[in-house]
């Protein structure tokens, strides 16, 4: 009931967001601003964008998106585009507070690179040019996945080989798994980000200097779209928005890091992950109140 009652407040709210937004480009347009992105927009927001894409003339009729279809991406702006990074970005502060070393690695890279006067300009490629910064990135997608796991659908009949064969409930010795159209399959993606025998005998430790050397040759088997991790999936229904929530994760840790100390106001113990889609962390004792990360932060 309560599930059926939100999803009809979304979908009043974003119908009305998306009718404002029409109108607000198509009153651009009427008066001289065109549809062109280039160009000041009545709004910069990815709703916005996505109108006045879709109402461009390059567009043809055939592909443009139904009111219906745009309010489908609405949820997607919200939880693959928000609640994936921020969490994400909640479980780096948690393990760089439980690796005080990490963390002041981290900073020391970070003040180098953009001392404290403000004198160097940051830019997607300098932070992308910083190593530990991107280890530590890396390592957090690896260990702590916004999404334990995903599942798909077989579209048909199909046989996977078997790296290793195994044994069935029937004793028999199988090096393939038999695949019927409609068959549900669950990806196991914090299973295979933190295997041993994938990642090594520290596979199941936290440690960003793992992406300073070479990775085990295991690593390379995994049909992944980034660095070797399964947390934005693969192949064509992987992450399309990938690149943005990496480098979102990259410039939050750079404010935060450079401009504080963290530490936890709770035992690590206490903090424990609770997955709802999305994996956040919460305190143990204290579960009714949702997800939290107590931290004492002092400016640096």
């Amino acid at each position: 009931r309560e599930a059926r009652k939100a999803r009809k407040t979304i979908r009043r709210i974003g119908i009305g967001l998306i009718e404002d937004k029409i109108r607000s480009v198509t009153e651009e347009k009427a008066s001289g601003g065109g549809t062109d992105l280039t160009k000041s927009v009545h709004d910069k927001d990815l709703l916005s964008l996505m109108i006045k894409s879709n109402m461009s003339t390059t567009v043809p009729p055939e592909q443009r998106l139904s009111i219906e279809q745009m309010l489908n991406q609405i949820p997607t702006f919200l939880i693959a585009g928000h609640e994936t990074t921020a969490n994400a970005t909640a479980w780096a502060l948690y393990a760089l507070c439980n690796n005080p070393v990490h963390q002041k690695h981290l900073r020391q890279e970070l003040i180098e690179a953009f001392p404290l006067d403000d004198s160097v300009p940051v830019t997607i490629e300098s932070l992308n040019a910083l190593p530990f910064l991107e280890a530590v990135v890396r390592e957090t997608l690896r260990y702590h996945p916004p999404v334990e796991f995903s599942a798909r659908v077989a579209e048909g009949d199909d046989i996977i080989p078997l790296d290793k064969p195994y044994v069935d409930r029937d004793g028999k010795l199988r090096d393939h798994i038999q695949v019927k159209k409609g068959d549900h399959f669950i990806i196991p993606i914090m299973v295979m980000n933190r295997s041993t025998e994938i990642w090594g005998p520290d596979g199941d430790v936290y440690n960003p200097e793992r992406w300073l050397k070479e990775l085990p040759g295991a690593t390379s088997t995994l049909p992944a779209l980034w660095a070797n991790l399964m947390s934005f999936l693969g192949g064509q229904r992987a992450c399309i928005g990938f690149k943005f929530a990496i480098l979102e994760m990259k410039a939050l840790l750079y404010h935060l890091i450079r401009s504080f100390e963290f530490e936890l106001a709770v035992r690590p113990e206490d903090i424990m992950p609770q997955e709802m889609i999305v994996t956040r962390p919460i305190v143990r004792h204290e579960k009714d109140k949702g997800s939290q990360l107590p931290v004492i932060m002092r400016p640096y």
